[in-house]
């Protein structure tokens, strides 16, 4: 079973370095990219299931705030038992917070930007012979793509059952933005829908979090983050048709004096001579 990447012709670093880069949401050219429209922070029910079961900590917490003198005056049971009286009123404010777009839409702006500085996201295909992509992500057919086993440890790492890294996710596709809250969001699927227009790329996913790259290279926009990536973990290498000869031969001498790039099968595309399509020949290394 196999899963592909679309690369530029100077991405060699993978095959070299054995590094691939995890990208930021903001530096993808989608401005859409993993922002679900987040419309409440919960419904009422589970608001005030919160509050209530958070109710004593939360006073703990605000009792801490005061100075040393006020709680000489009175002691936490006198302020919790004060405070109990007014309870209706931070739940009719939180309520009202709830319901209030600009406080929700800023909260979840602060969620999107938070995302864009923490994860990154290596971009995978089902299909490698999409010409649209081969146009768009290899410069013009001027790159490669690379086969991965999709069974291989580096796409399936998962820490727990329930872990939203390190492990192949579907891409969803929808002619609307999906809807969240806050409280009742159960996986990270919501932020895994784009636009169907984008549907065309049957695009995989692997998440990660950018903490613990190997490699940063600072850019005036956005730092490229990359991680390792062992060569056991790909398959073969397709050289786009319009790749210079240079450098196929460059891809060629990494493949033949790298023993690690042993098993990398090589091949060529080109153009089928009656159809819209490439067909891929392999190569003697």
């Amino acid at each position: 079973m196999s899963i592909f990447k679309y690369v530029t012709e100077d991405r060699l670093d993978i095959l070299t370095n054995r590094l691939i880069r995890f990208t930021q949401p903001n530096a993808f050219n989608d401005p859409f990219e993993m922002k679900p429209f987040l419309d409440s922070l919960g419904s009422e029910c589970k608001l005030e299931k919160h509050l209530n079961k958070n109710w004593d900590s939360l006073l703990e917490q605000e009792y801490m705030t005061l100075s040393e003198q006020h709680r000489l005056m009175i002691s936490l049971d006198q302020f919790k038992t004060i405070a109990d009286t007014q309870k209706y009123v931070v739940k009719d404010n939180l309520f009202q917070v709830n319901q209030t777009n600009n406080v929700v839409g800023e909260i979840g702006n602060t969620i999107n930007s938070t995302f864009e500085k923490i994860i990154g996201i290596l971009c995978l295909t089902k299909n490698p012979k999409n010409l649209l992509m081969w146009a768009h992500y290899t410069d013009s057919h001027k790159g490669f793509v690379i086969e991965f086993d999709e069974l291989h440890p580096f796409l399936n790492s998962k820490r727990s059952g329930n872990d939203e890294f390190f492990h192949l996710r579907e891409v969803k596709y929808s002619t609307e933005r999906p809807n969240w809250n806050l409280m009742e969001v159960e996986s990270f699927n919501v932020f895994l829908t784009k636009s169907q227009e984008w549907a065309y790329e049957e695009e995989w996913r692997m998440l990660r979090p950018l903490k613990g790259e190997e490699n940063r290279i600072s850019n005036q926009t956005n730092d490229i983050y990359l991680f390792s990536c062992p060569l056991e973990a790909i398959k073969s290498i397709i050289m786009g048709c319009r790749m210079t000869q240079a450098r196929r031969e460059e891809i060629k001498s990494i493949l033949k004096k790298d023993k690690e790039c042993s098993h990398i099968e090589l091949f060529q595309s080109a153009e089928e001579e009656k159809l819209f399509s490439l067909k891929f020949e392999q190569i003697n290394i």
